[in-house]
């Protein structure tokens, strides 16, 4: 809701959600649906991630990434000045390395 009420382009940088057993697929599913109207750009990473693609119906650009460092390079090169980027996934993905990547 937060990226959703920004005027900027919206970048969603989502991985993987841990340990949610027979639930996996559909919670990130739903995750998909929810940020489908929200965010203009919707890239992901991580195996279980690739359902939040698949239902992101309404994002026009969205690309899957298997690894941070892939990411994090496509993210540089995209990004442009007043862009509003969220992250968020399990501690577990190592989302902290994309942060950290994008400060510098």
């Amino acid at each position: 809701d937060v990226l959703a009420s920004s005027k900027n382009r919206k970048i969603a940088v989502l991985a993987d959600m841990l340990e949610l057993g027979e639930y996996e697929e559909d919670l990130h599913k739903e995750v998909g649906k929810y940020v489908s109207d929200k965010a203009d750009v919707l890239l992901c990473v991580g195996n279980a991630s690739k359902y939040i693609l698949e239902s992101a119906t309404n994002v026009k650009e969205k690309k899957h990434f298997e690894d941070n460092q892939s990411l994090i390079d496509y993210l540089k090169n995209i990004v442009k000045e007043n862009d509003v980027i969220l992250v968020k996934g399990s501690n577990g993905m190592h989302l902290k390395e994309v942060v950290e990547a994008m400060k510098d």
